[in-house]
């Protein structure tokens, strides 16, 4: 990227996620070896379709990831990741 000094920032249009398991902790006091299991299946399944959409991991904090998905500019696309894509995984937005 160009330093403001040379005159020219690069710049890019991006979209980003943040999402975490909902009752983490009442699943991982449930069962903590199961759902330790399940988040890192989870997340295997995750990482994939994010890099296939132009996307990247830009941290995880326990149970919780920040992904940030690029945008061509001009495209007028919006990027869509169906459950179907990450192997039936259910996700709840709210």
């Amino acid at each position: 990227m160009a330093t403001p000094e040379q005159g020219r920032l690069e710049r890019r249009l991006a979209a980003l996620l943040a999402a975490d398991v909902a009752d983490y902790a009442r699943l991982m006091g449930a069962d903590e070896i199961g759902t330790a299991r399940a988040l890192r299946e989870h997340r295997a399944a995750i990482d994939p379709v994010a890099a296939s959409h132009g996307g990247r991991i830009v941290k995880t904090i326990g149970d919780g990831v920040l992904l940030e998905l690029s945008l061509h500019r001009g495209s007028g696309e919006v990027r869509r990741c169906d459950p179907e894509s990450y192997g039936g995984r259910r996700a709840v937005v709210g």
